[in-house]
């Protein structure tokens, strides 16, 4: 017997969570109400409305079919690899969600979200108790991984979190006055000593976490730069550095990033900066180490605390990691379009976005060093970001362009490889009469052609990601489970 139990969504973030057992002739689903026991009895098989009524438990951008949509959705049963799954496909035949059974109990522990048919969050219950404890953002939605230990829909630490997405949740911690936000970015004592800091300068971050985890829920308050309308867009920094395990510390070396920067959009407001300071990597953890600062108007930011060099004047923002005086003009260019964007829509955003990307390029040839890869990488997003969207018609044949005018020994060559691959399959998926295993089979053979050619590249592991995944679900076990032990 094939049995549905979850909890009722509610508001907000809340997930449901699913119960599987089978059965020949009929499916018997309990509906657990804001986590009581109480429970409901339906007699037929879950409908694609009830499917996609479930919600995942964290924040994230997936397809919601609208009410056409839904009454041309498919729900049905399949088997892969041991594992049975509830699937909700489009009309079109594109993924939209997955729950599964992973481990052959007939209970569901895997409830997938997607977004144009890539899987791009999974609430996950590895502990089997049809409630989840983990979640991941997935493909383009990043590479957050989140621990709810006590499985009560909020999240309590980080198993993965890249040093933009660490970023990120500090400038929506900030946003949200969410001081238990923010202490969950900082690093734990252990974690500390885990690495291989010298005695003196262990000290010194300790004291400087400390401060961070007393006094942000005070500057969340008082601030007035960052509200809830505020968007998290980049992250400034140059190469992260190393410093050698030390003697006096553990057995690990520390890499970190000293002077990150956080560019912020405010909608109306404008963009603006958080100065983050230092990210400190902990294992798959990225996370920062001192109080985020947050300069008004014409002050500098105070305090600077650097890694990797001498304490310095304060002036942090007019060092090599944030835009240079030529480039002031084209960034308020870049604001002013992005205050029109809001609300704009066809031939008005095409046009809008036509004028970034000529000014992004312009800024890009201008800017040096470390902002030049910076500007490069914000030019080739956009560039992206317009391909998969559909907002901007030569978009894909731009980013092309741009790609070729780099040398095969440019770094920057394997990030827009990789963003080429995913740009073009949202484009050919969005085409009338899209073949979706055609567009998925060129897609799957363009990433196994990044990994190889470009081995080392950061994206290269979201790559394999994606190629295991479909490995999985296409029977090819042996394959995914190699792929992903090399991830």
């Amino acid at each position: 017997m094939l049995e549905i139990r979850s909890l009722n969504p509610m508001p907000g973030h809340h997930v449901p969570r699913c119960r599987i057992q089978f059965s020949i002739s009929y499916v018997v689903v309990f509906c657990w109400i804001v986590g009581s026991v109480t429970s409901q009895i339906r007699a037929a098989q879950p409908t694609v409305e009830y499917a996609l009524g479930l919600k995942p438990k964290q924040v994230v951008q997936y397809d919601i079919p609208d009410d056409s949509g839904v009454k041309t959705a498919t729900l049905a049963m399949e088997k892969a690899n041991a594992m049975t799954s509830w699937v909700v496909r489009s009309s079109q035949g594109i993924l939209l969600r997955r729950f599964a059974d992973t481990n052959g109990d007939r209970v569901v522990d895997q409830w997938s979200y997607y977004k144009d048919g890539l899987e791009v969050y999974r609430d996950i219950d590895t502990d089997h108790n049809t409630k989840p404890d983990q979640c991941r953002w997935l493909g383009v939605a990043g590479s957050r991984w989140g621990i709810d230990s006590n499985e009560d829909g909020i999240l309590d630490g980080w198993k993965g979190l890249s040093p933009e997405e660490a970023t990120a949740e500090i400038v929506t911690a900030l946003a949200n006055r969410d001081q238990p936000s923010f202490q969950r970015l900082l690093p734990s004592d252990a974690e500390l000593t885990g690495v291989g800091f010298s005695q003196d300068l262990l000290d010194q971050v300790r004291a400087r976490v400390e401060a961070a985890r007393e006094r942000f829920g005070r500057l969340s308050q008082e601030q007035k730069e960052v509200t809830p309308q505020t968007q998290w867009t980049a992250m400034l920094a140059g190469l992260p550095g190393v410093l050698p395990k030390s003697t006096e510390g553990a057995s690990d070396d520390v890499v970190a990033y000293d002077n990150v920067v956080a560019l912020t959009d405010g909608g109306n407001a404008g963009g603006g900066q958080v100065f983050v300071g230092s990210l400190v990597c902990f294992g798959n953890v990225w996370r920062p180490i001192d109080l985020p600062q947050l300069p008004s108007g014409s002050e500098t930011v105070a305090e600077s605390f650097s890694l990797f060099s001498p304490k310095v004047d304060g002036a942090a923002f007019q060092t090599g990691a944030v835009p240079s005086e030529p480039l002031q003009p084209f960034l308020e260019q870049l604001r002013a379009i992005e205050q029109k964007m809001q609300g704009a829509t066809g031939a008005d955003m095409a046009q809008l976005l036509t004028k970034q990307v000529q000014i992004l390029e312009e800024v890009a040839e201008l800017a040096q060093g470390n902002e030049r890869e910076f500007w490069f990488r914000q030019l080739a997003e956009t560039l992206a970001a317009a391909a998969q969207e559909g907002t901007m018609p030569d978009a894909l044949a731009q980013l092309e362009r741009l790609s070729e005018r780099l040398p095969a020994d440019d770094p920057l060559k394997s990030f827009l490889a990789f963003r080429l691959a995913s740009a073009r399959y949202a484009s050919s998926m969005q085409e009338p009469g899209a073949d979706i295993e055609d567009i998925q089979a060129a897609w799957l053979e363009e990433l196994a052609l990044f990994v190889e050619t470009h081995p080392e590249a950061k994206d290269a592991a979201e790559a394999m990601l994606q190629i295991s995944i479909a490995d999985e679900f296409s029977g090819k076990e042996e394959a995914a489970m190699k792929r992903y032990q090399q991830i």
